[in-house]
């Protein structure tokens, strides 16, 4: 679930980088000074922005991804305990072997 979060930050921010390029492409004369100037301030608020978006596509993906987990622990507890997993999990691992 983490790796999803990081993947669309990833992309999200990579996008938006290459979008700052080249809407500031008129400042390219001036990047030594820029980045010498305000490099480890960009690199701050890139780095932050990062954090927020990772939180932010982290948290949504719990929302969409683990709906309903408590019913569905809850059964499968059930089975747990009626033994209807261990019966069923013995036989496809039988049918798996005799194959």
């Amino acid at each position: 679930m983490w790796r999803n979060a990081l993947v669309l930050t990833t992309t999200v921010l990579v996008a938006f980088v290459l979008a700052a390029i080249m809407q500031l492409d008129f400042l390219l004369p001036y990047k030594h000074y820029l980045l010498a100037e305000y490099g480890q301030s960009i690199l701050i608020y890139l780095g932050l922005l990062a954090a927020n978006l990772f939180a932010l596509f982290f948290w949504v993906t719990r929302k969409l991804l683990l709906k309903d987990t408590g019913r569905k622990l809850a059964h499968l507890e059930k089975q747990l305990q009626a033994g209807e997993v261990a019966r069923d999990l013995g036989e496809r691992l039988h049918m798996e072997a005799s194959e």
